[in-house]
């Protein structure tokens, strides 16, 4: 049981991001997310260590780079309806709106 529970623990993003989180001030997991599932697929181009683009089992996510964190996200069921999707570009996200700021 307990070496289930450490290849699982293995298996997931939770180290990663537990050492974001401590590291970071400004590193965050989505809302939508888990701290378990949620892997930074874009790290910031700055000396910040905040991820631009994430995703997790159900989402892919853009960091809006607010106070107050927030992310778009986009639902993985929606990828067959948006021709040109890609995961790295927030410009290919049918229906997804950026706030201009």
């Amino acid at each position: 049981m307990v070496f289930t529970i450490i290849i699982a623990l293995c298996c997931t993003s939770i180290f990663g991001n537990v050492f974001s989180l401590i590291i970071e001030k400004e590193y965050f997991i989505p809302e939508q997310s888990s701290i378990f599932t949620f892997t930074e697929t874009v790290g910031n181009d700055g000396s910040s260590d905040v991820w631009r683009y994430g995703e997790d089992y159900s989402n892919y996510y853009f960091n809006l780079s607010t106070f107050d964190n927030d992310v778009l996200f986009f639902s993985k069921k929606n990828i067959n309806n948006c021709p040109g999707f890609n995961p790295k570009d927030i410009s290919t996200w049918c229906k997804v709106k950026v706030p201009k700021y």
